[in-house]
């Protein structure tokens, strides 16, 4: 399940209480708001059950890439591949006995540049070095429905080549 609150410190009792009600294990969220792992949102969290991997805006307030999941999962950061301009994300790990899935959940903000294509197929390129089952679940504010040329078609032939449809 995916998640943009635009701030999750005042929505966060909705969140959990949507994804309590769903039964979903793994939730995405972009738009965090949060700026450490310690305040009032994520002791919240952690009292429903769940755990938190946070990526901050540490440069202004906003933005964040996170994943909420059921304490006890296995769910590991992935090691940073890189910092990039036109994103922020966050990698993860999910295993299970017999599986293991690289998780990224991303928030493009700003103007629409060429360099955002760029970037994106540097980390899927990277991901998929490291695993050949990914999900990636996000707010990358692109227009796919405007993608007969230009930046959008770009990153539309992108998600294409690595088999994202």
């Amino acid at each position: 399940m995916l998640f943009n609150p635009r701030s999750l410190n005042n929505k966060i009792h909705d969140v959990i209480g949507l994804i309590g009600d769903k039964g979903v294990d793994v939730a995405s969220i972009c738009e965090t708001w949060l700026d450490d792992d310690t305040n009032a949102t994520t002791s919240i969290i952690r009292s429903h059950g769940y755990s938190i991997l946070h990526e901050f805006r540490s440069d202004k307030k906003g933005g964040g890439a996170a994943v909420l999941f059921k304490t006890g999962l296995n769910v590991v950061q992935c090691s940073s591949i890189k910092l990039f301009q036109s994103f922020e994300y966050i990698a993860v790990w999910l295993k299970t006995e017999t599986t293991k899935i690289i998780l990224v959940t991303l928030y493009r903000t700003g103007a629409l540049t060429s360099v955002f294509p760029s970037e994106l197929d540097s980390l899927l390129s990277e991901i998929s070095a490291k695993s050949d089952d990914f999900i990636i679940a996000g707010d990358l504010n692109v227009h796919f429905e405007n993608a007969a040329a230009g930046v959008e078609k770009q990153c539309l032939d992108i998600f294409t080549s690595y088999g994202i449809k």
